[in-house]
């Protein structure tokens, strides 16, 4: 809904303030996330994106994450987030899946220490 789309887009604004905060940003993107996700309509994928990322903050990974974002990154990911809301709010779903294709790749290197 165009509500949706704008509430997404003010959550991403607050996410393009942060400049070093890791733990602010990743906060917001979970923010994000879950937005996108509530965005669908489905509650079993709003659900679902629930228990990820409660998972991901009892595990190690939240403490790597941290430790992977760096200023340069965090510019790197808000930039990235910023083309994912543009596909959003454009409704261009083959643009939009294949950005979280391309995240969900760059979080698997991230986990396996691969960058």
């Amino acid at each position: 809904s165009p509500r949706a789309i704008e509430s997404l887009g003010e959550t991403l604004s607050r996410m393009e303030m942060i400049q070093t905060d890791a733990d602010a940003f990743v906060r917001i993107e979970e923010e994000f996330y879950r937005k996108i996700a509530a965005g669908t309509g489905n509650p079993l994928i709003a659900g679902c994106y629930d228990l990820v990322i409660d998972s991901c903050r009892q595990s190690f990974r939240a403490t790597q994450l941290r430790r992977h974002l760096t200023p340069v990154r965090i510019d790197i990911y808000q930039k990235r987030y910023h083309s994912l809301f543009n596909a959003i709010a454009a409704r261009d779903t083959d643009a939009a899946v294949e950005f979280i294709k391309l995240h969900l790749v760059e979080e698997q290197r991230t986990l396996l220490h691969q960058d």
